[in-house]
């Protein structure tokens, strides 16, 4: 046996009477050092006999061979046989490919490639996300020479990975396989909603805004949200409304139909392909005593060369009304405020330019 590039000698030493004739065969055919200037015939005439020898450079796989060495004189012939093994790593594993994929690992199978005649004691798998980069401290799974499939678990959801792997024998470790992708499968949200608020519109209403479950945490694709809500304190189940995730989609909702000046508890729960993940913090939120009033329609009533007179209708819907805020500017000028009592539903702007 012979490490890949070494030089090589194989000896043969025939005994007899001169002249020895001696020749060499490799698996059967005649060795010819003219068509592989690697191999080269020595001869050296000794006392008993003939010493031949056949010097290989740089032996390689191709020299792995049964060597016949025939001497022969006027009385017979004799041979004798060696057997030349050259080893080296081996080959990279072969029909890489992906067996079994779930939501946290996945299985992988390959075949035995050219084990460098010296057997293979291991195989190691290698994977990285498709965020990450090849390096020689990476994740990886280590199995015996004698196996072809392995599972690789520890993966994440709904995530692109991508694996390699190398044959290794005593001698060293062969290249990489082929790289090969996949994606592991969806798993129901493994987070809730964040950044939940819930702010009273009406006295019958509510806008309930969130953000998505972190991104590590969805599992997959967020497909829609399911928006709880019952009375606070309720024994009865909550009341959900669905939201799908269509184009244009804004994580908010409008709940309507509720109950005046009541305490409202709130969810929110995202769902995906598999399923509905864990539900947000309960938000507490109530309803308004009263609704906010609608827009006035304001009107000029009169004006002068340094005043305008302007009236509005007061308490058209009902709700009480416990002041109005009236903006003013002149042209391409700022905005001006002022806050004019609820009692009032007029006003009279003085001191204006012509």
């Amino acid at each position: 046996m012979v490490m890949k590039g070494h030089n090589t000698r194989l000896k043969c030493e025939s005994y007899g009477d001169k002249p020895i004739t001696v020749t060499w065969m490799k698996d059967k055919l005649p060795i010819n050092p003219q068509a592989d200037t690697r191999y080269e015939l020595l001869e050296t005439i000794v006392a008993t006999g003939v010493t031949s020898e056949v010097l290989i450079r740089q032996a390689d796989r191709r020299d792995s061979a049964l060597f016949t060495c025939i001497a022969t004189n006027s009385f017979g012939r004799d041979d004798t046989n060696i057997q030349l093994i050259i080893q080296e790593s081996p080959d990279s594993p072969q029909d890489f490919k992906v067996l079994e994929t779930s939501s946290r690992s996945v299985k992988l199978t390959w075949t035995a490639p050219f084990s460098g005649n010296s057997p293979i004691t291991h195989y190691i798998i290698q994977y990285k996300d498709d965020t990450g980069k090849w390096h020689g401290k990476m994740p990886n799974v280590t199995v015996s020479g004698t196996e072809s499939t392995a599972t690789v678990q520890g993966l994440k959801p709904a995530k692109i990975y991508y694996f390699r792997m190398f044959a290794e024998n005593r001698l060293g470790k062969s290249d990489t396989s082929r790289i090969i992708e996949t994606r592991t499968q969806e798993e129901t949200p493994g987070g809730p909603p964040v950044k939940v608020k819930a702010i009273p519109t009406s006295s019958q209403s509510i806008k309930v805004t969130w953000k998505p479950p972190s991104q590590e945490l969805q599992y997959g694709t967020i497909k829609g949200y399911y928006v709880g809500y019952k009375i606070r304190g309720s024994p009865e189940p909550f009341v959900y409304k669905t939201m799908d995730v269509v184009e244009g989609f804004k994580e908010e909702s409008h709940l309507t139909g509720l109950r005046r000046f009541t305490k409202y508890s709130i969810i929110v729960q995202a769902y995906n392909n598999k399923g509905t993940g864990p539900p947000s913090d309960e938000e507490y939120v109530q309803t308004l005593e009263n609704d906010p009033p609608t827009t006035p329609s304001l009107k000029e009533t009169d004006a002068s060369y340094s005043s305008i007179q302007l009236s509005w209708d007061k308490n058209i819907d009902g709700n009480p009304v416990t002041g109005y805020y009236l903006r003013q500017r002149q042209e391409n000028k700022n905005w001006e405020e002022l806050h004019v009592s609820g009692e009032h539903n007029s006003y009279t702007a003085l001191n204006l330019e012509c």
